[in-house]
């Protein structure tokens, strides 16, 4: 989860590719508008981040409170669409840096 300005700092594509690199296949960019946002859009699309796209009664459901291992993610599957993992992700980002955020998203990974 970011702001769209930190998007645009960093750079778009740079941002999205590497997010795609170590695995990540979503991002929530809450003030991100649709007609500001088509650079943003189209890395995503490219980078293969934006696995799908739900409307209205297809909205997937999330839970991310306590998720920290695989054993985590693992009993919330069937249960949900996606495990929520944000507060640990950057536990091991702040302690492992990238390579370590790689680590764990693979450890994570059904």
């Amino acid at each position: 989860m970011t702001y769209y300005n930190i998007l645009v700092q960093y750079g778009i594509e740079e941002l999205v590719r590497e997010c795609a690199d170590i695995g990540i296949r979503g991002l929530i960019v809450p003030d991100a508008y649709p007609e500001e946002s088509g650079t943003y859009m189209n890395a995503c699309r490219e980078y293969q981040v934006l696995n799908r796209v739900h409307c209205f009664a297809n909205t997937p459901v999330a839970v991310g409170f306590g998720i920290q291992n695989a054993e985590d993610v693992a009993f919330l599957q069937g249960k949900c669409d996606i495990a929520i993992i944000g507060t640990q992700l950057l536990n091991v980002l702040e302690r492992d840096g990238l390579p370590g955020v790689e680590r764990f998203l693979k450890s994570v990974s059904l």
